[in-house]
């Protein structure tokens, strides 16, 4: 039940009361109950419409009456101003505007929605792997060819060789190598091939030549060809222990060798750096580096980025803040320049309001209480009227009266 229903039975009830109270009084005239009734009723139900008429002349006319009636849609230009005006300047002002934006924070408003949000973050690197793959997968492979080639023409060739020939090749890498052929050798493969190269040397003819290789092997008895397996074997053994052997003859010779190699490159460091530029010249590097970027960057790699990046921002207090006050600048710099839009959205929005429908708006959002007003009225004026009936009964009458008229007369 609404509280205009309420109030017109509460106005129904008086009206009710007041025709029972005249019936009665007309048949018991005397009777000091009912000349109550009819005074407290009769105060009740002029109470309750001088209330009924108030509060519906705010919208319509009642009764037809035409005078001070329809307030509000005969002043609904000068509501709509002042409405508008309370909602710019006091309601939603600048100043009230930035005391509410000072209170927010919203890099926690950020954290918060992400963290109930778990998806959020595969999104975020599906977009990005789009991004890279599906629109500018040939402007990032240009970019970096352009700092591959812009790099390079900053780099020593020739003494990155000659590094690298000093510090790999000359000692650690020529290790890796003499182990993995020794390796090689222990394995049953290769042993099969020293042993068909050992068959061959021992089926061939020297005929022709001033080295007999036949009457050496006949001179360290061996005539089979598993006797000159087991020899190569045993000796080239012997030759990659001591390659892997930093103090030994074999190294030093070949260390030696690698020396006379580098200095040779020193000789001549330009036309390193000329080959250099031209391979970086007419090289493009374009598709190697498409082929390798899914490598680079995948899910994972973005993913885990990603993650470093947000735990480093949530620990970062001064990022934090700086993120903070960067958006509240730009909400300031937006609230200056249109601020005045607020006022023209509430004028606008209510000058679209037909008169019905501004009196169904104030109705919707201060009825209840102009109803309560009506169901005050007839209840007050039954109150005051009862108050008054025994008082001009009980007190005014009997003492009041025989005072007056003794003082008159």
């Amino acid at each position: 039940m609404n509280y205009k229903r309420k109030a017109n039975i509460a106005l129904g009830i008086s009206l009710i009361l007041f025709c029972v109270s005249v019936i009665l009084r007309y048949f018991y005239r005397d009777i000091f109950i009912f000349k109550l009734m009819i005074f407290v009723s009769e105060a009740s139900l002029v109470g309750g419409i001088a209330d009924w008429f108030a509060v519906t002349a705010l919208f319509t006319k009642p009764l037809g009456f035409p005078y001070h009636t329809e307030i509000i849609p005969r002043n609904r230009q000068s509501i709509i101003n002042s409405t508008a005006g309370l909602v710019e300047t006091d309601l939603l002002s600048k100043e009230t505007l930035k005391k509410q934006i000072d209170k927010i924070s919203v890099v926690e408003y950020i954290f918060k929605y992400v963290q109930d949000n778990k998806d959020i973050k595969a999104a975020v690197v599906k977009k990005i792997l789009d991004y890279i793959y599906e629109k500018n997968i040939d402007k990032i492979a240009e970019y970096i060819e352009n700092i591959i080639k812009e790099e390079g023409k900053n780099i020593n060739l020739s003494d990155r060789f000659k590094a690298f020939i000093e510090n790999e090749f000359a000692y650690e890498n020529r290790v890796i190598w003499a182990q993995n052929f020794l390796n090689k050798l222990s394995e049953e493969e290769g042993d099969k091939k020293i042993l068909a190269f050992s068959k061959r040397i021992l089926a061939s003819k020297d005929e022709g030549s001033s080295f007999s290789l036949q009457s050496l092997l006949s001179k360290l008895n061996i005539s089979v060809a598993e006797d000159l397996r087991d020899l190569i074997k045993s000796q080239l053994e012997k030759i990659l222990t001591d390659l892997m052997s930093e103090d030994s003859i074999i190294s030093e010779a070949c260390k030696n060798n690698i020396i006379k190699t580098i200095e040779m490159v020193e000789l001549s460091p330009a036309s390193i750096e000329e080959w250099k530029a031209d391979l970086l010249e007419k090289t493009d590097f374009k598709p190697i580096i498409k082929s390798q970027l899914p490598s680079l960057i995948n899910e994972a790699i973005i993913s885990n980025l990603l993650e470093k990046i947000w735990d480093y921002l949530k620990e970062s207090k001064s990022i934090k803040t700086a993120i903070d006050n960067g958006v509240r600048e730009i909400i300031y710099s937006i609230l200056e320049k249109k601020h005045s839009v607020i006022g023209s959205i509430a004028k606008d929005t209510l000058n679209s309001f037909t008169d019905e429908k501004l009196n169904k708006f104030i109705e919707d959002k201060a009825g209840e209480d102009l109803q309560w007003i009506r169901i005050n009225g007839s209840v007050l004026g039954g109150c005051i009227g009862l108050v008054l009936f025994v008082f001009l009964n009980l007190v005014y009458e009997p003492y009041v009266v025989p005072i007056i008229r003794g003082l008159l007369f």
